[in-house]
């Protein structure tokens, strides 16, 4: 024997919907749902995907071997680029900054990740690799048309 249920208000009506979409999805999730964990023209993603994967290591740019001078480690990359003239001899006397807002393609770390380098700036980086790929190197440009803010 079944019992139909009768729903007689508005309010039970709408209950009982809730319910029946509730059973049909699965029930509700209190989970939240994470954003795609992408590449974005901020610097703190920018650390995230490219300075901590490819360049802040312990033999390179990271606190112990400081190559050329730099550090590019979480909490310091901000202050050791933006506006801080280049180390390197050759690029210092041509008036390069690492990073330089005002004259974005004129900005050291992008020639250098760009592979586009006088002999006398050094290799290219990072070392050991075939550069980043060309949607990195958009994505860390367009951060410096922005500004090159610390996020």
């Amino acid at each position: 024997m079944t019992r139909q249920v009768r729903l007689t208000s508005p309010t039970a009506a709408v209950a009982g919907c809730i319910i029946s979409l509730a059973v049909f999805t699965g029930g509700c999730s209190t989970d939240p749902v994470e954003p795609e964990d992408k590449l974005e023209p901020k610097l703190s993603s920018i650390q995230k995907h490219v300075f901590d994967t490819s360049c802040s290591s312990p033999d390179c740019h990271g606190s112990k071997a400081h190559a050329g001078d730099l550090v590019l480690e979480t909490g310091t990359s901000h202050s050791q680029l933006v506006g801080v003239a280049a180390a390197n001899n050759k690029a210092n006397k041509d008036g390069l900054k690492r990073v330089d807002t005002a004259n974005v393609d004129k900005s050291f770390l992008l020639m250098k990740m760009n592979k586009i380098t006088d002999e006398d700036y050094g290799l290219a980086m990072p070392i050991g690799t075939d550069g980043l790929d060309p949607a990195q190197l958009a994505i860390v440009k367009q951060w410096i048309e922005a500004g090159a803010k610390d996020d």
